[in-house]
């Protein structure tokens, strides 16, 4: 099955204008301080970076495709001054020093470098500090692509050992994707993690 050959910005105009996943609103009930600074890796069209701006947080948005940029503007409209954009790869790019860090079905693409990510993403959390994303799982139709990392529950284990909260929901069963909604098998860890 093949992922998305062609960059992604008709993936990134095709998602525009659609409400937050709740996935944001579940990371969020994790965060028990005030809005501060919130780092997304995967920013793609904007919608979580729109509804965080909205909830009164300055956005770090991160994103691979250079397309994300334009987008993530105008989605921020006049919310654009607590917005900061960064194009890149997230093995490349700094994160800054955050108070919630948001990947949304992002980081499986960061392959083999998936470890490392991990670790810049802990030294951007400090104590009370959140994250909230997805891994995806070994039975993933994905997870054999090139460049995608699956992992497993003793990797998350690992990977989150030592923080003070853990939560993780994993699904594993067919379901649409895409702009067409076509279906493939996921296989999905979404985890919810406070310092």
């Amino acid at each position: 099955m093949a992922l998305v050959e062609d960059g992604w910005a008709e993936f990134i105009e095709g998602t525009r204008g659609r409400p937050a996943m709740p996935f944001l609103g579940l990371a969020l009930d994790f965060v028990n301080r005030p809005p501060g600074l919130a780092v997304e890796l995967g920013a793609g069209s904007g919608v979580e970076t729109r509804a965080l701006l909205q909830l009164g947080w300055r956005v770090h948005a991160i994103d691979g495709d250079p397309h994300s940029a334009a987008v993530l503007a105008e989605e921020a409209g006049a919310l654009g001054d607590r917005l900061t954009t960064e194009i890149g790869y997230f093995g490349d790019v700094e994160i800054p020093v955050a108070d919630f860090v948001f990947a949304q079905f992002s980081l499986p693409f960061a392959g083999d470098r998936l470890d490392e990510v991990m670790g810049h993403v802990g030294e951007a959390l400090g104590p009370g500090s959140v994250f909230g994303g997805h891994f995806f799982g070994p039975n993933d139709d994905w997870a054999g692509e090139d460049d995608v990392r699956a992992v497993d529950r003793p990797w998350i284990d690992h990977t989150f050992g030592g923080w003070s909260m853990l939560d993780i929901e994993e699904f594993d069963d067919d379901s649409p994707y895409g702009l067409e909604g076509a279906m493939k098998h996921w296989h999905w860890f979404f985890v919810r993690a406070r310092r």
